[in-house]
């Protein structure tokens, strides 16, 4: 299993994993993790560490400075 599929991860449930062996197991958590790191990745890429155009920056809200005007 090198590349997990969207009908790879629908298959993954609890009995799934109980019924692996010991390298299996090991070697779906592997591919989970590397997954999951990509995407991770993926979600932090912008325009300013990417070849991406700023128009596809994601736009956040600012956090609020803890000063209030009263």
């Amino acid at each position: 299993m090198n590349r997990l599929s969207k009908e790879d991860l629908a298959q993954m449930n609890r009995d799934y994993f109980q019924s692996l062996d010991k390298q299996k197991l090991v070697e779906v958590a592997g591919n989970l993790h590397k997954l999951a790191v990509e995407q991770l990745e993926k979600l932090e890429q912008n325009s300013s560490n990417s070849s991406l155009p700023p128009s596809s920056d994601q736009f956040k809200s600012k956090e609020k400075s803890g000063l209030h005007d009263s």
